[in-house]
């Protein structure tokens, strides 16, 4: 059956796509078959999301993943913070960004 690195390798080509939709789809089997995203699977679907401009859904990635306590990486929450610039939400980026500094994430 498939196993984490399947579903981290599908969840990255849809990064590379901005297949948003898809990567959450692949998310929610992931969970059907009891395996746990990691950092890197949540980044590529978080990324996927920048990709597609949908800020909401980044977002809505890094709170699951704060309330399933995974830890959010800079990368991750550069992907979330890309998501709201591309789309000009400014204040939410700004947010995010003073949440790191709080947290000690620091952006790169």
């Amino acid at each position: 059956g498939p196993n984490d690195f399947s579903y981290s390798a599908a969840i990255s080509a849809c990064e590379k796509e901005s297949a948003w939709e898809r990567a959450f789809v692949l998310l929610e089997d992931l969970h059907t078959n009891e395996l746990e995203a990691d950092v890197i699977i949540v980044c590529a679907a978080v990324s996927a999301c920048a990709g597609a401009a949908e800020w909401q859904q980044a977002f809505r990635l890094l709170l699951d993943m704060l309330a399933l306590r995974v830890e959010a990486t800079t990368a991750v929450y550069n992907a979330v913070t890309n998501a709201c610039s591309s789309s000009s939400q400014w204040a939410w980026a700004t947010s995010l960004l003073d949440d790191m500094c709080q947290i000690r994430v620091f952006p790169d």
